[in-house]
Formats: C-alpha cells, sequence, structure tokens
C-alpha cells in the first residue's frame, strides 16, 4: 500500500485476499472510507476474480462491469495476484480526473502485483510447513495419549478429546463395530454426547458412507449442496454446516469411523488436516484393536504395504489355525496351497521402473482378490510371489481346478492408468490331509512346485511332487558349504558410509557381510542369512562379522586421530538374543580393545524376539555401553513400549520410504511423522537408501541426522574404504 500511495501518488489503493469461501475480503486499503468484499460475480473486481485476467480501465464510464462505489473515479486498474495459476487476491488501484491511469500506470500496478503475489505465496508456505510441522507434533502427542490405553471406555473419550486436539471441530463422534451384535454405534462423542449409542447403518451418514466404502468422505457446505445432512444424522444435531467421515480399517474390513464436524460456514477442512485425519485414524484404528484383543496388536501390522494383502506371517498363523480346525472337525476335507510367481516380472520393473512394477502388483492382487472364493486367502510374500490358502476342499484335484482358475483370471490384460500390461503366473500347488503335515512344510512343498512350474514354461501349474525334493538337498548343500565358508574364511565384511546429513561428515559405518562362493559366484545375503538362522549357523555368522569389524574400525581409529570416534553398527538376527550374547559381545570388545559406546546393533523392526530372554539381554549389553537401532522402520510393527522398555537409542528409515521422496507425498507425511516421532523420544534417525541428491536435499531440510545410501557411497572393502574414504573424516 504505501508504495503505491507514497512513492507512485496514487490515492485510492485497495488488497482483497481471496478466503476459503470463495469471497475475496478487504485485507488492506489506502484512500477509501467505505469498502466492500466480492464475491466474483460483480464489478471489475468480480471480473478479474473469475478470469485471472488484468483488467486496464481509463474510463469506467464505458466498462459495463464497472460498480459505483465513488462517483468522483474515472479510471481503475485491477490485477489478480496468482502463484502457479491460483488466486491469492487482487490489487486494485482507482484514480480521478486530477490523476488519470496511462500505461505506464498499468506497468507500475502490474509489477507490484508480483512481487506482492510473490510475498504472499512465500508467506502461505511458510505458514502451511509450520502447520504441518504443528499437526505431526500434535499426531505424535496423540499417540502418545492413545497408546496402551486397554480400557474400552476410557479409550473412546481418550480417542474424542484427542482429535479435537490435533484437527480442530466442533463435533467428533467415534463409532465403533459392536463385537457381538456386529453393529456399528457412536461410543464417543464431543459436542454431540447425545447420539453415544446410536446404531449407524452402513451408506447412511457420513460415518455409514465412510463405512460402508472405505474410504474418506467430506461435505464442505452442506446448505449449498445436494448431499443430505450425513452428519446431523450421525450426531442428531442441526448445526453442523461441513463435515468429514474417516473409515477406521483393520485388516482390510472397516471396525468403524470418525466423524468430525464444524458450525461455521467457511470453514473447510484443509488438505493437510484430511491427511492427519488418515493418520488420526489408522493410529486410532490400531489402538481399538489392542484394547479388544488385549494385547495382540501384532495382527494390524501383519498385511503387506503395498497391496494391502495379508503378508507372510499372517498368510502362516490362518494356515495353522486351518489345520487344526481341520484336525479338530476331523472330516474327510483336503487344505490346499498356491504358491504362485509372477514370470519375468524383472523385466517389467527394468523396463517401465519399480513404481510401475509396483502398480502391477496392487492391480494382480485386486485382480485375484475378486475372482477367489470368499473364504480364500489371498498373501504376499514378497516381490512378486503370492501365496493363497484354500480350506475345505473336497479333494486335491479341486485344488488344481483353482489353481487353473489364478491363471484364467491373469490371462487378460490388467488395465493400468498409464499402459495396458498382460502378465503370467507359475503356480505350484500342495495338498495334504491335516495330520499329514505342518504348515512351513506345506508352504515349502508348494514353493518346490511353483519353480518346477516355472522350469516347465510359463503360465503353468503344477502339484507337488517327492522327488522336488532335490531342491531341499541343494539347500542342505549349500548350508554346508556356508558352513566351510566361515570355516574357511571364506566371508568377507564390506562398509557402507553413515554420514552426519548436516555436515557430510562420515561418522561411522554399516557392516555388511559377503559370500563368493567357490564355483557359483556371489550369493546374496537374502539367501544364504536365512540359511543360517535355519541351520542354526547365524549364532557363529553374526560372531564372525563382529569380530571382523570391530578389529578393522578400532584399527582405522588408531591410523587416524580424527576418526577415533568412528562408530560401527552390525546386523544381528533375532535368533542371536539368547542368553550369552552379551558375553560374546564383551569378549570381542575387550579383545579388539573397541569402546563399547563406537557400537550399534541394529535389529530389524519386523523381527520377533523371545521377550522372555529379550530384556535381559539387553540389560546386560546396556550395561556395557552398547546401542541399539531399529533397522528397517516402517517395514513392520513397533511397539512405543519396546522403545522405552528396552532403551532403543535411535532407529533406521527403511529405503522403501526414502525411495519415493519427491514422487509421494504420502511416503513424505510418513517420513515426517517418524521425524517427529524419533524426536519426541529423542531417538536418532539414520536413513537407508539415499539414491540420489534430491532425497538427500530433502532429508537435510526436514532434520534427519543421519544417512547412508550409493548416491553418498557405496558399500566397499576395508581396503578399499581405507583408500578412498577414510580421509572424509578427517
Amino acid at each position: 500500500m504505501g508504495v503505491l500511495t507514497e512513492q507512485y501518488g496514487y490515492r485510492q489503493v485497495s488488497l482483497h485476499l481471496l478466503h476459503p469461501d470463495g469471497m475475496a475480503r478487504l485485507a488492506a486499503q489506502r484512500g477509501y472510507a467505505v469498502t466492500v468484499d466480492f464475491d466474483g460475480t460483480r464489478g471489475v473486481i468480480g471480473r478479474v476474480m473469475r478470469t485471472h485476467e488484468p483488467a486496464f480501465v481509463p474510463d469506467v464510464r464505458v466498462d459495463p462491469d464497472y460498480s459505483t462505489a465513488n462517483p468522483d473515479v474515472t479510471g481503475e486498474i485491477c490485477v489478480p495476484l496468482l502463484a502457479h495459476g491460483e488466486l491469492l487476491g487482487i490489487l486494485n488501484v482507482e484514480s480521478t480526473d486530477d490523476r488519470p491511469l496511462d500505461e505506464s500506470d498499468r506497468g507500475v500496478v502490474a509489477t507490484v502485483g508480483d512481487r506482492l503475489a510473490a510475498a504472499l505465496a512465500l508467506a502461505r508456505e511458510r505458514a502451511r510447513l509450520a502447520e504441518r510441522a504443528a499437526i505431526f507434533q500434535r499426531l505424535v502427542e496423540f499417540s502418545a495419549r492413545i497408546n496402551g490405553v486397554l480400557d474400552e471406555t476410557e479409550l473412546y473419550r481418550t480417542t474424542v478429546d484427542a482429535v479435537a486436539m490435533v484437527v480442530p471441530a466442533e463435533l467428533v463422534a467415534l463409532t465403533v463395530l459392536d463385537q457381538a451384535s456386529r453393529r456399528y454405534v457412536v461410543r464417543g462423542a464431543r459436542g454431540a454426547e447425545r447420539a453415544v449409542g446410536k446404531e449407524i447403518r452402513p451408506g447412511e451418514g457420513m460415518a455409514g458412507r465412510a463405512i460402508s466404502e472405505r474410504i474418506l468422505v467430506r461435505v464442505d457446505d452442506f446448505d449449498r449442496g445436494a448431499f443430505p445432512p450425513a452428519v446431523r444424522d450421525d450426531a442428531d444435531d442441526d448445526r453442523f454446516v461441513t463435515a468429514v467421515g474417516v473409515p477406521l480399517v483393520r485388516e482390510g474390513a472397516a471396525i468403524g469411523a470418525l466423524t468430525l464436524g464444524r458450525v461455521e460456514a467457511g470453514r473447510p477442512f484443509t488438505p493437510l488436516e484430511l491427511e492427519a485425519l488418515e493418520l488420526l485414524a489408522n493410529q486410532t484404528a490400531l489402538a481399538l484393536g489392542n484394547a479388544l484383543l488385549h494385547g495382540e496388536l501384532a495382527e494390524l501390522a501383519i498385511h503387506d504395504g503395498l497391496t494391502g494383502l495379508p503378508n507372510r506371517a499372517l498368510f502362516m498363523s490362518r494356515l495353522e489355525h486351518s489345520l487344526k480346525r481341520a484336525r479338530r472337525a476331523r472330516r474327510d476335507r483336503v487344505t490346499g496351497v498356491l504358491f504362485l510367481d509372477l514370470d519375468d516380472f524383472k523385466l517389467v520393473n527394468d523396463a517401465f521402473g519399480h513404481p510401475f512394477g509396483d502398480a502391477v502388483l496392487i492391480a494382480v492382487a485386486r485382480r485375484l482378490e475378486a475372482g477367489l472364493r470368499g473364504g480364500d486367502t489371498l498373501a504376499r510374500r514378497g516381490g512378486d510371489e503370492f501365496t493363497i490358502l484354500l480350506e475345505g476342499l473336497a479333494t486335491a484335484a479341486d485344488a488344481e481346478t483353482a489353481a487353473q482358475r489364478v491363471l484364467e483370471l491373469l490371462a487378460s490384460p490388467l488395465q493400468l492408468p498409464d499402459r495396458e500390461v498382460t502378465v503370467s503366473a507359475s503356480v505350484g500347488i500342495a495338498t495334504a490331509e491335516p495330520d499329514e503335515v505342518t504348515p512351513e512344510v506345506l508352504v515349502a512343498d508348494a514353493d518346490m512346485a511353483m519353480y518346477a512350474a516355472k522350469a516347465a514354461g510359463h503360465g503353468r501349474c503344477e502339484f507337488f511332487a517327492q522327488g522336488m525334493r532335490v531342491e531341499s538337498r541343494r539347500r542342505l548343500e549349500l548350508g554346508d558349504e556356508l558352513r566351510r565358508a566361515i570355516d574357511e574364511h571364506q566371508l568377507r565384511v564390506h562398509y557402507q558410509p553413515i554420514f552426519d546429513l548436516g555436515t557430510l561428515r562420515m561418522t561411522g559405518v554399516e557392516a555388511l557381510v559377503r559370500w563368493e562362493r567357490p564355483g557359483h559366484g556371489l550369493v546374496l545375503p537374502g539367501e544364504f542369512i536365512p540359511l543360517a538362522e535355519a541351520t542354526g549357523l547365524i549364532h557363529r555368522l553374526t560372531r564372525f562379522v563382529l569380530e571382523t569389524s570391530c578389529r578393522q574400525v578400532r584399527a582405522w581409529q588408531r591410523q587416524s586421530p580424527a576418526a577415533s570416534g568412528l562408530e560401527l553398527s552390525v546386523n544381528v538376527s533375532a535368533k542371536d538374543f539368547q542368553p550369552g550374547l552379551g558375553a560374546t559381545v564383551r569378549g570381542v570388545l575387550a579383545s579388539n580393545g573397541l569402546d563399547p559406546a563406537c557400537l550399534k546393533l541394529e535389529i530389524t523392526e519386523s523381527a520377533k524376539l523371545d521377550e522372555a530372554d529379550l530384556e535381559a539381554v539387553f540389560s546386560e549389553l546396556q550395561g556395557l555401553g552398547v546401542r541399539f537401532l531399529v533397522d528397517d522402520f516402517g517395514t513392520g510393527y513397533s511397539s512405543l513400549g519396546h522403545f522405552k522398555r528396552f532403551g532403543i537409542s535411535g532407529l533406521k528409515l527403511d529405503r522403501s520410504l526414502i525411495r519415493d521422496l519427491g514422487r509421494s507425498a504420502q511416503d513424505e507425511a510418513i517420513v515426517t511423522a517418524a521425524l517427529a516421532f524419533a524426536r519426541a523420544l529423542e531417538l536418532s534417525v539414520t536413513a537407508e537408501g539415499i539414491e540420489d541428491p534430491y532425497q538427500l536435499g530433502w532429508l537435510r531440510q526436514s532434520g534427519c541426522e543421519f544417512g547412508q545410501g550409493n548416491h553418498l557411497a557405496r558399500p566397499l572393502s576395508a581396503e578399499a574404504l581405507d583408500e578412498d574414504l577414510l580421509a572424509i573424516a578427517d
């Protein structure tokens, strides 16, 4: 305002900013006794609001849109304030006879408008970032408030109060599936307490629609839209003019909904608030499961993150229960397992990229879900592998019929947003009477049959045959060779540097074991580490890695004073957490002279640990000064109680969360929430799998402390690291 009036001599200047209700409301003015707001339907300002084009009116008498507010006004310049095509506001200048407007004035006002638009956009972005940080901080506080609340009544009350703390609203209602009646009932409410106890029918009202459709539903203004006043139905209240319903989903089923309503028109829920509400819904569903199942929270975390299908753990649990039920029933029924692997799926990823490959996996999951029997369980084991549990089959031949049905389902092309793609699969079939087999053996048999189908050609299914156990013998031979590899020192340890993302200084390394099998080449850790766990060799393997890496890091510390604090991270298996681990670590540290404070042991988030022995092992190691990190954070289930109980000092964000930074707003929100979670619990955070400059920049800007990945430095042998990278520590 000051620039236009004082520097350029304009006497009547106004600034209107656009509000969520579509009105351009006066924010500042000079020279007016009376001012008005605009809705885009009248005046030159209204025309600019509609067209987003500037208006230069030297003579207002000939402009049909001009609205007479001051009879002395003869000319007007009105410019839209735009940022990335979005209208932020209107800058308007009017003049009288003694100060007519010309082309030079048009340029001046346009230039000032551009600068003002840029300043408004910057201020709005800063406000948005501040709001995002505040909301996610409140999300962490929300999680802390409801985590561990087992009493249902207390949980309902705490939830509605905490939701209102994160996303302000006059109404917050919590609808929950009653386990006995299988009906949805309002169990908690804030601002509409008389609705507590009311039944909500799926498809009716905001909560009902969210439950039946399993998606977020919203109404920004009941009075303007044709949508029925659903939130008024939910809450028995006619005050609410804007509302949102978010489903609470557990194991793919809606177990309730959160409903929020506001009484003030023009206050719709913002995209950031909607994003937060979906995270709140996830947390609430988790807490409800905790209360309903008394500690069986792990059931809520056993679905595949990409497809939403049951994962390997849930599939094995259901298979085990299926076999037990069949044994108790003692009926002449057959249990079957199909093991499905997509043919040449690597070519899809190589040709179109992993995001497209992920889309194909999701499409395959949806196709199979729609075509299987209602009682069948479809699960994703990982990669492009799926398993299907067939219960209550009359004969083994029915399993083959089901396998052929799977091949038929995949025969027609998958319709994806970018292109059409056709996939085929190889399917292994294994069946057994319930008394004949364990879940592990049945799945292993189906796995072997799948490899036989793949060897016979694409798009085939094969029954398990005893001759397929040759593959089992191969794995046995591989186990023997692994034992010899440990005995004969064929294994090598490589080191991937870990950097302080603030200074980009190397602060530590992660030890990674490599096996070059004579005559066969490199054996991937994903193959021989599970084999080591299955054969009991994991303890010797872990000791080898600890001894080798501790000795090497201590040598580097002695070699360079600047590297005296170099830290070492070593992955440990869940099977290592047994009595005796503390003595092993103590002996390795003592023999190499490495300060225990320099050693960090990484535990995979999804690892299943024996809590009976776990606390004593943790206590012993912590007494030495060793620290613990949760590895692959974001891929499994973490109990907040474990972070406190076992003294976890940091977490490592899984590469799957880092991979889509810049492409997935959801992943960015998850990483932001994880960073806020870590800060709240005073945990260090290391990002894994940093592959490009954007990921590095985003993480640095977001305050992530440490990082590793090929963009920073690839895993190297001790010799290569000694020559090329140790200088970074200086």
